[in-house]
């Protein structure tokens, strides 16, 4: 059975913003409302504020 960091072939699914490292759930595109919103801002690094995120 799949986490909340894995598709359901069980690999990671990452945030959909292309700066971003994070991983999401099979329901989610992205990590967080700052990504979402980002989503067509390209950056050197994610504002996120997640754990290890760039």
């Amino acid at each position: 059975m799949a986490d909340n960091t894995t598709n359901q072939t069980g690999n990671a699914k990452k945030c959909a913003h292309p700066s971003c490292d994070c991983t999401v759930t099979d329901n989610a595109k992205y990590c967080s409302a700052y990504c979402e919103g980002a989503k067509d801002t390209v950056e050197i690094g994610c504002g996120c504020g997640h754990p290890g995120c760039r």
